[in-house]
């Protein structure tokens, strides 16, 4: 694949670090019981959200059954 050194395409390859803030812990706090989800995946959800993540791309299918954000991931 191409885009660029470490042969990710481009996408891949920007990320933006955000800081765990109060708000995004509350919020991560209410998706982990609202969804069952283990803490570190709750802390993924809320931060996509709180954001305005187009998506989040993952391999837990666990992560499908939230609303308010896409969740791609294999079938």
């Amino acid at each position: 694949m191409r885009g660029s050194p470490s042969g990710l395409p481009k996408f891949f390859t920007q990320r933006n670090l955000v800081p765990l803030d109060a708000e995004t812990a509350v919020e991560a706090a209410r998706i982990r019981s609202a969804y069952r989800l283990r803490l570190p995946d709750a802390i993924q959800v809320a931060t996509a959200i709180r954001v305005g993540a187009a998506a989040l791309i993952t391999h837990d299918k666990a992560l499908a059954q939230v609303t308010g954000l896409r969740v791609l991931g294999p079938a």
